[in-house]
């Protein structure tokens, strides 16, 4: 995750996010910019639909509110940690959120 971070910051963006929710023992998140700092979170089970897009727009929505990025990534991990934990399942098949 690291490596990753400093090859797509070496691209030009000031801040990189390396996901880690597909760890296996743990929902590890990577913020990278220039300095390595390292956003944990209890690994929740279960399959869920729309992780990816559901962060992302957390996070714009923190950024628009004027945090910087890096407060930004934590509040919108702290978001997708209550979304997770409010999920339902609609039948068969990955969890949906209830948001």
């Amino acid at each position: 995750m690291q490596r990753a971070a400093v090859l797509l910051k070496e691209y030009g963006p000031a801040n990189v996010i390396i996901t880690g929710g597909h760890m296996e023992d743990a929902a590890l998140d990577v913020f990278y910019n220039g300095k390595f700092h390292y956003l944990k979170g209890k690994k929740l089970g279960g399959e869920y639909h729309g992780t990816g897009c559901t962060f992302s727009a957390a996070l714009t929505a923190m950024l628009a509110k004027g945090y910087s990025a890096l407060e930004a990534a934590k509040e919108a991990k702290r978001f997708m940690n209550r979304a997770l934990k409010k999920s339902f399942s609609a039948g068969k098949g990955m969890r949906l959120f209830n948001i």
